[in-house]
């Protein structure tokens, strides 16, 4: 964000990781023009968020195991 130009995608990373680093290219461009509140805060950190949930979501292979796993505890003294 201090004027420096993002990283070029190395050769070779899959589709889903390219389009995370577009789109923050994009964010961080268009943040760099603006002058109100606390814009990294605001806007480049949770954008960041959403794109790394993308490739976490498109990559990984879902066995159906654990991720369905939840408990819901009720302690009465």
């Amino acid at each position: 964000m201090e004027q420096s130009a993002p990283p070029e995608a190395p050769a070779g990373i899959p589709t889903a990781a390219k389009r995370v680093l577009n789109v923050m290219r994009r964010v961080v461009k268009a943040v760099a023009r603006m002058r109100v509140g606390d814009p990294r805060a605001s806007l480049v950190e949770p954008q960041l968020g959403y794109c790394l949930r993308e490739p976490e979501m498109g990559l990984q292979k879902g066995l159906g195991y654990v991720h369905g796993l939840v408990a819901i505890f009720e302690i009465v003294k």
